[in-house]
């Protein structure tokens, strides 16, 4: 059986190795921006899905801002996947961030070390939870054995929802920087969603977010407007990783999206579905 892919014909260089991978590899952080009227949602369900399913023993830490777990357990549940067995098993560690961030004051300052979160940052404590949840797996209920050597996959869905909500963007960029860090040290990849508000001017984060990422993945509506046919495109900007692929705005990839999930086709074709 082929191995799952997060797009067709997207492709990324494993660190230190020859071969290709179809998610982003261990180190590799990913942006995906969206715009309201085309959600990029889908794809964090596309990345989970062939993450746990094509590597074997493989773990997931999704931090969700601004959906539940039910939301989550919902929607994974039509690609045949069952998170909360995956969370019994201990292959999967769901953090709820949206409840917890309205407890901490944003009385932070701007670090004089921008390496590193201070620790009186705002999103310290969700930082720690991030870290400790990629170097300490959680263990299996059913042995009660951590699942170590695991290759792991950082989601943050969504971090714009943390501007949104009155963080500054500096501290976001910042707890960013960081997440991504923890996830070099622990051989783990991270994929962060980021609305996009103004397509064409990007906001101060996500420029930030875009400098510390090895590519970026665009959703973006149709610009004659809603389509029965298509849900939206999708262009791809290399970064950091120039092996990969790019795929311009102006032969953007178009998709549709069904109850069983996304189809691709080029731009034009309707029906070639690749």
């Amino acid at each position: 059986m082929a191995p799952s892919s997060l797009i067709p014909s997207l492709t990324f260089r494993a660190r230190a190795e020859s071969h290709q991978t179809y998610i982003p590899p261990p180190g590799h952080a990913l942006v995906i921006t969206d715009q309201l009227n085309s959600p990029a949602e889908f794809l964090l369900h596309r990345a989970l899905a062939a993450h746990v399913k094509d590597i074997d023993k493989s773990r997931v830490v999704i931090v969700s801002v601004s959906r539940s777990f039910a939301h989550w357990k919902a929607i994974a549940s039509k690609a045949n996947l069952n998170l909360a067995q995956l969370s019994t098993s201990g292959r999967l560690t769901f953090i709820d961030a949206g409840p917890q961030l309205a407890l901490y004051t944003l009385d932070s300052s701007p670090s004089d070390s921008p390496e590193n979160l201070t620790p009186k940052s705002s999103l310290r404590p969700l930082f720690g939870q991030i870290s400790s949840a990629l170097t300490h797996p959680s263990p299996d209920s059913t042995s009660g054995e951590p699942t170590h050597g695991a290759q792991v996959m950082l989601i943050i869905d969504d971090i714009s929802t943390l501007e949104w909500i009155g963080y500054p963007s500096t501290e976001i960029i910042r707890f960013y920087r960081a997440a991504h860090a923890s996830c070099r040290k622990n051989a783990a990849s991270l994929i962060a969603l980021c609305h996009d508000h103004l397509p064409g001017q990007p906001s101060p984060l996500l420029r930030g977010l875009l400098a510390r990422s090895h590519a970026h993945i665009e959703i973006s509506s149709l610009e004659s407007g809603r389509s029965g046919a298509v849900s939206g495109e999708i262009s791809i900007h290399p970064i950091l990783d120039s092996s990969i692929e790019p795929i311009q705005r102006r032969k953007a990839l178009q998709y549709r999206l069904l109850d069983s999930g996304a189809i691709f086709f080029e731009r034009g074709t309707g029906s070639g579905v690749l």
